[in-house]
Parts: structure tokens; C-alpha cells; sequence
């Protein structure tokens, strides 16, 4: 699997010394939700069935989820948050869980390279909700473990095999459908394989140039469940893999492959936000009984911002 090869310039561009930190001031902005929202996508999503129980437990329900990842490249640490939308049906201790990504964030290093996830693809990855179920909690009562298998959501590919640990298609991979071989799909229907980012990068002198990747992230929830049931705190061990598949200019493939690797033991926290068991948190703001990602990432700089956990640097 080829990584995104133009983390290179970190090796040529920045000079050896103690390890530097980005902080989130330096990786690039989510797209608006009204943008997102706006977005049409063009392989429409399976339809979902199974939420509604009438012996749901008390912690069913919607929550927003901070996970704050760390990574290394090279002798580099990068670090972000991410923000996930988790919805659960409890049924004694069988768990079903829903992970959607709702503000996905891709490596930035200030004045070499800049990437962004354009509105199509970050409605195409919201879309792309993990659902998983199971015998997720020990116990029906607070302070109880709270374990959930890996969760993936994977855009712009197909694995032949296991799709958690499959390798990647590459930029010499063929089109899906493929007879027993990994694929790349045009999952944002814009004639490229894979899914289309933006990239600012010092080498490319045209200005913003694209990215055409297939990318995978896997999530793994270990965590305890807190006062009143509207909580969860633990640690993820947390998967995030691109592949190139092709690029708008050869600026953008100066570089041997290099891996971003993420490190274990992720912190995240979990707070419920649909108003049940008492909780303060309401982001059901339309009063149709659900929570979608346009409303937890609008809460991030609202109602949630005290919640949030500060950066390094910050």
C-alpha cells in the first residue's frame, strides 16, 4: 500500500531535532454543515431498521463523542481532535451501536502541506456509518465496562478479504467490480477513483491541486459508563489508512511512501445529547427524536465548547 507519499517533505523541509507538535490550529477545517448538508450523494446509503424497542435501556440514546488522536511521522507527533455521533439501542447488556464520523480531519503541516476534505466527501463519509452489536456491556449499571469490537468505515474502495485488515487498492488496482481483487469505486461520482481532496502543498506552484485516495478508519471503543448512564470515558485504539490513487499534478508524488502511524490508547469521552435521563444536553433541535452530525459539530463551538479538551499548545 502506497501511504500519502508527500508527507516526505517533512524529511527534506524540517530540520532533525526534538519532536515538534501540530496542534489543531494547523489541520484544516471541517466544511460547514449547510455545505455538507446540501451535499447529494450519489450512492445512496442502505437503509437502516432495527432502532425502535420498547425495552430499550437506560443507555439508549444519542452521544457526542471527542476522541483526541495523536500520530507520529517520522520523529514528528500530530496531534487532533475528532468528533464521532454514537447511537445506541441497549437491551439488557446487547448493545447496538452506530459510529458515524462527523468531523473527519487529515494531516496538516503548516507551510508544506494542507489537506482538505471538500463537502462531497465529508457527506459521503458521514454517510458511511459503522453499525455493530453485541454483548457490549457487563452490566446493566453505572460504572459498568463498556467494549465494543472494531467498527470501519472505508470510502472510494472494495477489499477482497477482510475488510479491516485487507491491504488498500493502489494506483494500479482496477475499477470495482474486480473478480476476487481489491477495488477502487468513484464513491463521490466526479469520473476519479476514490474520493477527491484538496491539497495546498509548498511544490505545487498552480495552487490548490487534488488527491484522489481511498482512506479507511477503524474504531475500537474501551470505556466505562458514567453517572445516570449519559456517559461514556475510556480509550480507542483508533485505525485511520489512505491510499493514493491518482493525483492532479506530479507535484503531489515527490516521495518514497512513508506511514502515519497512530498511537494507541486514544483518550475519548462521550456525553449524551438528546435530553433523556435528565440530561441537561438537547442538540435535538428540529424535535424529530434524532441527532445528526450537523448538530453535534454546530454544539462543538456552542453548548459543548466547555467540554471540549484542550490541545497541546492551545
Amino acid at each position: 500500500m502506497r501511504y500519502l507519499s508527500i508527507l516526505c517533505l517533512l524529511v527534506s523541509c524540517t530540520p532533525t531535532g526534538p519532536q515538534n507538535q501540530w496542534t489543531e490550529a494547523q489541520w484544516p477545517d471541517v466544511a460547514d454543515d449547510s455545505s455538507v448538508a446540501d451535499v447529494e450523494i450519489c450512492i445512496a446509503p442502505p437503509v437502516e431498521e432495527g432502532w425502535d424497542s420498547q425495552n430499550s435501556g437506560p443507555l439508549t440514546g444519542f452521544f457526542a463523542v471527542e476522541a483526541i488522536l495523536k500520530a507520529k511521522v517520522v520523529a514528528f507527533t500530530i496531534q487532533t481532535r475528532q468528533y464521532l455521533l454514537l447511537r445506541l439501542n441497549q437491551e439488557g447488556t446487547n448493545v447496538r451501536q452506530k459510529v458515524t464520523v462527523c468531523d473527519l480531519r487529515l494531516p496538516s503541516f503548516e507551510g508544506l502541506v494542507d489537506l482538505r476534505i471538500p463537502p462531497a466527501a465529508q457527506a459521503l463519509i458521514q454517510s458511511k456509518a459503522a453499525v455493530v452489536e453485541g454483548e457490549f456491556l457487563a452490566a446493566e449499571e453505572v460504572g459498568a465496562a463498556y467494549t465494543t469490537g472494531p467498527q470501519m468505515v472505508m470510502v472510494g474502495a472494495e477489499i477482497a478479504g477482510d475488510p479491516v485488515t485487507g491491504e488498500l487498492p493502489g494506483p494500479e488496482s482496477p475499477s470495482c467490480p474486480a473478480d476476487g481483487e481489491s477495488c477502487t469505486v468513484d464513491e463521490d461520482c466526479d469520473g476519479f477513483p476514490g474520493v477527491t481532496m484538496e491539497a495546498d502543498v509548498l511544490l505545487c506552484e498552480e495552487g490548490t491541486e487534488q488527491l484522489h485516495i481511498a482512506l479507511r478508519t477503524i474504531v475500537d471503543l474501551h470505556g466505562i459508563v458514567g453517572e445516570g448512564f449519559n456517559s461514556l470515558e475510556g480509550t480507542v485504539s483508533p485505525v485511520l489508512q489512505w491510499s493514493v490513487l491518482g493525483a492532479s499534478h506530479e507535484c503531489l508524488d515527490i516521495a518514497s511512501s512513508i506511514e502515519l502511524e497512530i498511537i494507541d490508547g486514544t483518550p475519548f469521552k462521550a456525553i449524551r445529547v438528546d435530553g433523556r435521563n435528565g440530561s441537561p444536553i438537547n442538540l435535538d433541535k428540529d424535535g424529530d427524536g434524532l441527532v445528526d452530525c450537523a448538530e453535534v459539530n454546530a454544539a462543538m463551538e456552542k453548548e459543548l465548547v466547555d467540554w471540549t479538551t484542550p490541545l497541546s499548545g492551545e
